[in-house]
């Protein structure tokens, strides 16, 4: 797994484990529209119901 931090938003680059990492942010508290889902192309990310960027 690869996260990076920018402008305050998770971006997570690769998740290459069987784990839902997003799941796991969210029961942390950090919000889905702050959680950018980076290995997905960027014209595709508005379909997630994640942040873009």
């Amino acid at each position: 797994m690869h996260f990076d931090i920018i402008n305050g938003k998770v971006w997570l680059q690769v998740n290459n484990t069987d784990r839902e990492l997003t799941d796991e942010l969210i029961d942390l508290n950090v919000r889905q529209e702050d959680i950018v889902l980076a290995f997905h192309p960027e014209n595709l990310r508005k379909h997630t119901g994640f942040a873009v960027s």
